[in-house]
């Protein structure tokens, strides 16, 4: 297979690059761009900007009478990052899932937790939370109520009860 040269121009395409040279020229470009956030808050150059994660609660399910599975997406912004859900009966919590690693990268993470022993019938209140060395966010609060026995309502033609 013949070898295929540069462009005429002499720039290189992003394939054309070994994985070592693309890394590095990945980065370059973050460093890059934290001494240009670091000059424009007046950090002192060198100091490297640290971006609190984010944190979103979404709603929880499935869900049955006694347990509950909570959903959340993560993103860490490029630091270590952790998430955890609070739940309860109220906005206090109470409760808290283990913490997960979510990564140090910049994409978004889904995280999920199952909990169970609840009760049935009752409303209950998550969120999830995220943390890394630059800070701690927490979601919006999420309300979901266990799962409850059917009844029929309506006219009772056919004579059935419950």
């Amino acid at each position: 297979m013949p070898h295929q040269s540069t462009p005429m121009n002499g720039s290189l395409r992003a394939q054309d690059n070994p994985p070592a040279i693309r890394d590095t020229s990945i980065r370059k470009r973050r460093f890059a761009i934290s001494l240009a956030v670091a000059l424009w808050i007046g950090a002192p150059v060198g100091m490297q900007v640290l971006a609190q994660p984010y944190a979103a609660t979404q709603a929880a399910g499935p869900i049955t009478e006694t347990a509950a599975t909570l959903n959340g997406m993560a993103t860490p912004n490029g630091v270590p990052t952790v998430a955890w859900f609070e739940w309860g009966t109220g906005t206090s919590y109470g409760h808290a899932t283990d913490p997960v690693d979510v990564g140090d990268g910049f994409g978004v993470v889904r995280v999920s937790a199952s909990i169970a022993g609840l009760e049935p019938g009752a409303i209950y209140h998550c969120r999830l939370v995220s943390r890394n060395t630059a800070g701690q966010v927490t979601g919006i609060d999420v309300r979901f109520t266990t799962g409850r026995r059917l009844s029929a309502w309506g006219a009772n033609v056919s004579g059935l009860t419950n």
